[in-house]
């Protein structure tokens, strides 16, 4: 009932073909994500950076598994299959992030919580070593919107994380427009190879510098409903003007999907001495200025001279919806063991003028433990500040 990435790797062209069938009969046609340039896509599946998985019923998953064997040109039947991709996001987030994505399914017999559960089981056991051995953390952007036929929502989805698999939940990801055109609030959610290095991660991460109040106690409120501790935060303005911190600015790959999905500048990392860097508020401006749905701003939060950015971004109408928590970890990378260490980082998004924004299903509940409900009412506020950029 299942096809597992050792398998899909075998005959790239093929898994990358089926996935797409599978994406555009979830999404009616409707779907606008990074899974269309087959030739580039084959290449990273054959170097390890996509990991496909498909499930169905035996008599789907057998015909799925003739059609992988033949050649390229053969059409692809429309068959009854769930997939999702785990896709290396070590650009964006750093060394040992891994990003599920790239999911959706026509099967009516395996069923999400089964097929979500073999695929996270496999991850932390060991038993898909690969995934296991490269990435310290699997994140992913969570659809939490509302079901409105014909569109399907992500109640689903947000309550197999909560309960079955308990990722864990670091705010809002306004980064892909979805179908029906809108933008939707998907969740930043992180599924940790080894909780406890987590927890022992936050405990020694120090300082975190703010320049807003409101956003300490956002970055509280989230790390209390994750791991049930405080963090030391401390509220400054380091300077007047933004820091001239080389940066990157990571953008879709084909400028036919820049209106659908969402551009990250973040701080160079020391191995990037020959990548196009350009300074922190010139990386920003740039970014502006290609059309993305979403501009999201990466900072390190335990560095208070990144305060200034901070301010500089809420200037021009960036709010605070996500907060990536630090890790002490390792990975395995050409059968090398390498340790990982990653500081909190702040994600600050604007969205761009005139897109409709859905919003979580949940957003007006009322019925929620005393924490849930601090995190909520920060949510409220954050989601209607998204669109109030000049």
């Amino acid at each position: 009932m299942f096809i597992d990435p050792g398998e899909s790797r075998q005959f790239p062209d093929r898994s990358a073909q089926l996935r797409l069938s599978v994406l555009l009969r979830t999404y009616q046609g409707d779907y606008h994500t990074d899974s269309f340039e087959l030739d580039r896509l084959v290449k990273q599946i054959r170097r390890g950076d996509e990991h496909i998985w498909f499930w169905g019923a035996p008599d789907q998953v057998s015909t799925a598994r003739a059609e992988l064997r033949r050649h390229r040109g053969a059409a692809i039947p429309d068959l009854a299959l769930g997939t999702v991709t785990v896709l290396s996001a070590e650009h964006e987030f750093g060394p040992g992030h891994g990003e599920l994505c790239r999911s959706g399914s026509v099967d009516r017999n395996v069923g999400a919580v089964a097929a979500i559960l073999h695929r996270m089981v496999g991850y932390h056991s060991g038993a898909d070593r690969e995934v296991h051995d490269r990435y310290h953390t699997l994140l992913l952007a969570a659809r939490n919107r509302a079901t409105v036929p014909p569109v399907r929502g992500g109640e689903a989805v947000q309550h197999i994380h909560c309960t079955h698999v308990q990722s864990r939940y670091w705010g809002i990801v306004p980064f892909y427009v979805m179908q029906g055109g809108v933008l939707e609030c998907t969740e930043l959610r992180e599924s940790n190879r080894d909780p406890s290095e987590l927890g022992a991660a936050l405990s020694t991460s120090g300082t975190w510098w703010f320049a807003d109040p409101d956003d300490a106690a956002f970055a509280e409120a989230l790390t209390r409903l994750n791991v049930a501790a405080g963090i030391d935060t401390q509220v400054c303005v380091s300077r007047t003007q933004p820091s001239d911190t080389k940066s990157l600015l990571i953008a879709p790959p084909r400028a036919e999907l820049m209106p659908t999905n969402h551009t990250t500048v973040r701080a160079a990392r020391v191995d990037e001495s020959d990548a196009p860097v350009r300074p922190f508020p010139e990386a920003i401006r740039a970014a502006e200025s290609l059309g993305s749905c979403t501009v999201a701003a990466q900072l390190p939060l335990d560095d208070p001279a990144r305060t200034a950015d901070q301010a500089w971004l809420a200037r021009r109408g960036y709010t605070l919806t996500a907060i990536s928590p630090p890790k002490r970890s390792w990975q395995v990378v050409a059968d090398v063991r390498h340790e990982t260490v990653s500081s909190p980082t702040g994600v600050w998004c604007r969205v761009r003028r005139g897109l409709s924004v859905v919003p979580p299903y949940y957003l007006d509940r009322a019925d929620l433990d005393p924490d849930e409900t601090t995190l909520l009412e920060q949510l409220r506020s954050r989601l209607a500040a998204i669109h109030t950029h000049p």
